[in-house]
């Protein structure tokens, strides 16, 4: 056996230090130096594991070392970057066996029966106290939502639940008592009404309301209560609220974004009920679509300044006015609620107003710069990741003045423009490593650039909305050689091939077509298999899409 001076350290020393690697560089460094080493490594039960965009070598390497028992925290994604990497992680490690498992979450499942399978693995699950399911699009039959509320109610440290959909848990017929933090995704307040007497100690809630329909009355909301976010799709009225939050006394933080009657923008009668019914509150962060009114900002806005607004609840109001009617469309709180995508010019038709002067510029991390001059913009953006570009765009010179160009991570082009423009943008622009080009900036791009020109090896994602040919794949690759991330348009199956050909560092592959050609998913698995291509089945196809989890 090799001897090694971390031999001499105690295990709970080791540990200690385990906790500040990656899973990658632990297993690195530490496996196979020694067997006392290794027996060290094997006993550690705190792995973080966090498979969402991944590389697959890198996914693979994890896999093969890792010991189940030593899973502590688990994402799994399926999304467009890592299509089937559940199945790929189910076939190394099965999730019966990792007994220390504390928390996990599911995301962008496509497969229902893996989906139920990776349930019935974590039933009676002792130690599991978060899961998350997230994006999950298939509908769920009843049986199968019995069955979900059954494996639930087995895991007895369950804290936190992130749910696609409220659906299934209506279903309860057994309480989760050390239920304490809920989000869900879909789902209606009519379902909120049946659920809340089985989760009795609720005291974060995050719902996303998305069937339209006539908000009943709650006669119980959990007692205790504390934190109630709202995303609302559905009409609104102000007793609605008034019924919900009535049930709220220990309510300490309030987020509202909804649709909704014109009274929800009186601050009078937001003053009262939160006198009178939230005496706890902290925070309070309202976004009013409402319905046709005839209120000015000065109407709106005005209420809001006196002290109640001002000094007890520290709360800054933002209205938008149409410029034709003269009237509110939208009241919003900032800074929760501040936008953060800039347009330039703004809209002429809506004007934000303020009382007090008010700068979010530093939430905003999309800036969107028509035909206008950057110089007419009056404040600075420090903090944009995505700058997109408009109608021929030039200045390039004046966007320093106007913002953090070394916070772009993000070049879109929306119509043809210069090569020069480009290659300028580039270098002001030094953190920038993903481009979009939309229609008619690419046939523009392969024109200008000749052999000599510069390429541009920063570049690994691309996105491309125009359909591009083999000889623009040939093109693109020599502009952009080291690409890792690809989504663009083809006319041809068999241009799958030659994508996959020339670009060598592809992490991720997503290949559309404009209409979906004759070719049924065995062929695609077919042609896949026959060139060596995913021979793991990390791929996902439907209609007129491809999405490849490249080797």
């Amino acid at each position: 056996m090799s001897y090694c001076m971390l031999d001499n350290l105690p295990w709970v020393v080791l540990h200690s230090i385990f906790d500040y690697l990656t899973p990658y560089d632990l297993f690195n460094a530490f496996d196979q130096v020694n067997s006392h080493l290794d027996t060290i490594l094997q006993s550690y039960q705190r792995l973080q594991l966090n498979f969402q965009s991944i590389k697959k070598s890198l996914f693979y390497f994890i896999c093969q070392h890792i010991y189940p028992e030593q899973i502590q925290s688990l994402l799994l994604s399926d999304d467009s970057d890592t299509s089937n990497q559940i199945q790929l992680f189910m076939s190394f490690v099965p999730l019966i066996k990792c007994i220390n498992l504390q928390s996990i979450t599911i995301h962008c499942i496509n497969d229902p029966n893996l989906f139920f399978l990776i349930l019935s693995h974590l039933e009676d699950h002792r130690q599991l106290h978060s899961l998350s399911v997230t994006n999950y699009s298939h509908k769920i039959s009843k049986r199968n939502s019995r069955n979900i509320v059954k494996i639930l109610t087995s895991l007895t440290s369950l804290k936190r639940l992130t749910f696609f959909k409220t659906t299934p848990l209506i279903h309860l017929q057994q309480p989760l008592l050390k239920l304490t933090h809920l989000t869900l995704e879909s789902g209606s307040f009519a379902d909120l009404v049946m659920i809340f007497p089985w989760i009795p100690n609720l005291l974060h809630l995050d719902i996303r309301i998305t069937i339209h329909e006539q908000i009943p009355t709650f006669d119980y909301i959990p007692p205790h209560l504390n934190y109630l976010k709202i995303h609302c799709r559905t009409w609104m009225l102000f007793q609605d609220l008034e019924n919900i939050l009535s049930l709220t006394s220990f309510l300490e933080y309030f987020i509202l974004e909804t649709l909704g009657e014109s009274t929800l923008l009186q601050a009078k009668r937001w003053e009262i009920l939160i006198k009178s019914k939230l005496p706890q509150l902290k925070q309070f962060d309202i976004n009013i679509t409402p319905e046709e009114n005839t209120l000015t900002r000065d109407d709106v806005l005005l209420p809001f300044e006196n002290s109640f607004w001002k000094n007890e609840r520290r709360c800054h109001m933002i209205c938008i006015i149409s410029y034709t009617s003269n009237s509110c469309v939208r009241l919003f709180s900032v800074p929760y609620f501040a936008p953060i995508d800039e347009y330039y010019p703004p809209n002429e038709w809506f004007i934000n107003y303020s009382l007090t002067p008010y700068l979010s510029n530093d939430r905003c991390k999309e800036l969107k710069i028509e035909h206008c001059l950057p110089q007419t913009i009056p404040s600075f953006f420090p903090n944009i990741q995505t700058l997109t570009l408009q109608n021929h765009f030039t200045d390039v010179n004046g966007l320093q003045g106007i913002m953090n160009l070394s916070s772009v991570n993000h070049l879109k082009f929306e119509t043809t423009f210069k090569s020069d423009v480009f290659h300028e943008l580039v270098q002001v622009v030094p953190n920038v490593y993903q481009l979009t080009l939309a229609h008619a900036s690419l046939p523009k791009l392969i024109e200008v650039f000749s052999p000599e020109n510069n390429i541009y090896e920063q570049i690994n994602s691309l996105h491309i909305t125009d359909i591009i040919s083999r000889t623009d794949i040939e093109q693109i690759n020599r502009i952009f050689p080291k690409l890792e991330r690809i989504t663009l348009y083809t006319r041809e199956r068999d241009d799958i091939l030659s994508i996959l050909d020339k670009f060598q560092y592809l992490i991720s592959t997503n290949i559309h077509w404009t209409c979906p050609f004759k070719t049924t998913s065995a062929i695609i698995d077919e042609s896949l298999q026959k060139n060596h291509i995913c021979t793991d089945n990390t791929y996902y196809f439907h209609q007129s899409q491809l999405y490849i989890w490249n080797d």
